[in-house]
């Protein structure tokens, strides 16, 4: 009896603690579907509407169209890459409790699969149809100038350039933003990289306490980075603030519920800030 006394507050810890994680993998699994919804509209607005042609104290067919598509392309959906960052973080690191060189070289191998073969398939079959373009249209003499002025390989890596037209904090020009031929696949080249680098990710969020993360969402919020292609200061950002609660054993959903308002609040900041770095 006396033992079943003790031993009952930690049984129901233990059964709170199973009902949390379930709760975290189930709304996880949730989400991703329509996060893939919203990143298939921010790529059905392309090129750009530019909101200030939009004429909103008498609005015409065409401007309600381009309020419409600026809103669910570009407003309500960029927080849909920033969260795919977060929860790829968040799996990660998920059961690490001491950093594995096994473990990391598994993780590494099953990315191979999921991220790596895709991304070069992908690539390549685009790079094969905008070939075929060339070929028809202009003739197979007129390839190797194509590729060339494209910088052959750069087309599976950073071919794409856009943005770096605004001011940071230090009152000089943000990096631009880049991505392969097939520009929706600059996140999977983005993911591999920050994968590739997570012992880094680890040893510092680990060591810092959290610290790391919030001078990277310093950077972040300034527009003041360094200018490498494949590591933007987003894709730090989001994955390292997703490894943080992993490492630190922390519940992604339990922890952000207890600041439901700053969350939102925080969220809305961040992710309308997210296509301007």
């Amino acid at each position: 009896m006396v033992d079943a006394f003790f031993r009952a507050p930690c049984l129901r810890s233990n059964h709170a603690f199973r009902l949390s994680k379930r709760l975290c993998s189930r709304t996880i699994d949730f989400v991703r579907f329509p996060l893939a919804v919203m990143v298939v509209f921010i790529h059905c607005c392309i090129p750009p509407v530019d909101g200030t042609t939009v004429n909103f104290s008498s609005p015409s067919g065409t401007d309600v169209f381009d309020i419409l598509r600026i809103t669910f392309s570009h407003v309500l959906t960029s927080i849909a890459v920033p969260m795919f960052f977060l929860i790829s973080g968040y799996l990660f690191f998920i059961r690490l409790q001491n950093w594995d060189w096994g473990v990391w070289r598994s993780k590494l191998k099953s990315r191979v699969w999921t991220l790596l073969v895709p991304y070069i398939i992908w690539c390549g079959l685009y790079v094969l149809y905008q070939l075929w373009f060339v070929l028809r249209y202009q003739g197979a003499s007129f390839v190797p100038d194509w590729l060339s002025e494209r910088g052959w390989l750069h087309l599976f890596w950073d071919v794409n350039q856009w943005g770096g037209d605004r001011i940071n904090w230090l009152e000089g020009h943000t990096i631009h933003m880049t991505s392969p031929l097939l520009t929706p696949m600059w996140f999977v080249r983005d993911l591999m990289v920050i994968v590739l680098l997570s012992p880094v990710v680890y040893w510092l969020v680990k060591k810092t306490k959290g610290f790391f993360v919030l001078l990277i969402a310093l950077f972040y919020v300034s527009g003041v980075w360094i200018d490498i292609h494949g590591l933007t200061s987003a894709t730090v950002f989001y994955f390292s603030a997703g490894a943080y609660f992993s490492i630190f054993g922390k519940n992604l959903i339990v922890e952000l519920k207890r600041f439901r308002l700053p969350s939102y609040l925080l969220c809305a900041c961040l992710s309308a800030h997210f296509d301007k770095v």
